[in-house]
């Protein structure tokens, strides 16, 4: 590997560290610096009935902190890999349409960016969604039987 590409990939992870100290400080004076303009965040883009599934810009970054920091109570990301992060709070305000439990949550997640001109263009999540519902409540056993607010069986 040349030395342009190692600073390349070096500056790429400096750029995501910096995005999670973004996130856990709630610090966002600097997304625009760090986000592209067509940023797009493709976790949010699995609700098309949501807002946020059209949203194209630093915004959508701006946005997925803020909601998640206004629902999930001291939440930190502890960045173990440079795609790794392990989310933890505590669920204090209405998520979606799940009402505040109290309940502590942690639940591993993977976080994939796209690199852009030197900006994070592109975002996709994988996380432990299961882990999370059952740690809200909303999941389990006898649970995953039931029938969701859609009136869809969830099995």
């Amino acid at each position: 590997m040349d030395k342009e590409t190692t600073n390349s990939i070096q500056e790429n992870i400096r750029l995501v560290r910096q995005a999670f100290e973004t996130i856990n400080n709630v610090d966002l004076s600097d997304v625009n610096k760090l986000t592209s303009p067509y940023y797009v965040n493709l976790a949010s883009q699995g609700f098309s009935y949501s807002y946020r599934s059209k949203i194209r810009s630093p915004d959508a970054s701006i946005d997925a902190v803020q909601s998640l920091r206004g629902i999930f109570t001291g939440l930190h990301h502890d960045v173990q890999e440079i795609i790794a992060a392990n989310a933890s709070g505590k669920h204090t305000r209405t998520f979606f349409v799940i009402p505040p439990t109290g309940r502590s949550i942690s639940y591993d997640a993977i976080h994939v960016y796209r690199i852009e001109d030197g900006k994070r263009a592109e975002h996709k999540a994988i996380r432990d969604d299961l882990s999370f519902m059952m740690q809200l409540g909303l999941a389990g056993p006898v649970l995953l039987r039931q029938t969701n607010t859609l009136g869809h069986n969830t099995l």
